[in-house]
């Protein structure tokens, strides 16, 4: 989970990419779970928590959201090579995401976020673009932004091991279709609902269930009743903290 401006580890920082003075970029680390650049849409409707519309990993691993299947909010993986990661992420460079900065009013009621982060010179940085109809910013920077996040999906959707389930819209009303794990309305709160999260074999039971019934249906745990999304959680993800961006 990326936390802007702060300073990573001392052997991390040491591979990770900086500029120098004639504004040369080194090649970025080749971490398998080492997310690199990040563009995620906020805020999300409820009990929607996203896959967000741009992840890119050190060893050229790129996940965008996939095509919603019933209840399933799944993610697409493709694969770049290095000569590729180190183009796009100097491009990210050349764009100015390599700083903490809010473009546009966060104040505006209404007002949807680009939140981007990026991983440079041994710190991560956000970068903000706010806005009610175009993202505000310079042209460069939100260009490269909305060429990545709005690509249509691609690539494989792997198979779920840790699963994270959302329920939203909880009451005491009796009835639903009985949800056999813990109950996800007394899980950790996130963007949209309350979340817990399933592995191995309950992950895929879940990721079949998913599949088979729209957002619509009812569930029922414990007399609380409540309607699930279903979302796998990415490589960089161990929890439900991580699906709050904040």
């Amino acid at each position: 989970m990326f936390r802007p401006g702060r300073a990573l580890p001392a052997l991390a920082a040491a591979g990770l990419l900086a500029a120098t003075a004639c504004g040369d970029v080194d090649v970025p680390p080749r971490e398998r779970d080492g997310l690199l650049l990040r563009i995620r849409t906020e805020p999300p409707g409820p009990g929607s928590t996203s896959v967000p519309d741009y992840s890119l990993y050190g060893d050229g691993t790129v996940i965008t959201p996939g095509e919603p299947v019933g209840s399933l909010r799944p993610f697409a993986v493709t694969r770049l090579r290095d000569t590729e990661v180190d183009q796009r992420y100097r491009a990210a460079h050349e764009a100015g995401l390599a700083a903490d900065e809010t473009h546009g009013d966060a104040a505006v009621p209404g007002a949807t976020s680009i939140r981007v982060d990026l991983r440079s010179g041994g710190e991560e940085h956000r970068t903000e673009l706010v806005f009610t109809d175009r993202p505000a910013g310079p042209p460069e920077l939100v260009d490269f932004v909305q060429r990545l996040r709005t690509a249509p999906p691609a690539g494989a959707e792997p198979a779920a091991d840790r699963m994270a389930v959302i329920a939203h819209d909880t009451d005491s009303a009796p009835g639903g279709r009985p949800w056999p794990f813990p109950s996800p309305a007394a899980g950790s709160r996130v963007p949209g609902g309350r979340c817990t999260v399933l592995t191995g074999g309950d992950a895929a039971t879940a990721a079949t269930w998913a599949r088979e019934t729209d957002p619509g249906t009812r569930w029922g745990s414990g007399g609380v009743g409540f309607r699930l999304v279903f979302r796998p959680l990415l490589p960089d993800e161990t929890g439900c903290a991580d699906l709050d961006p904040r």
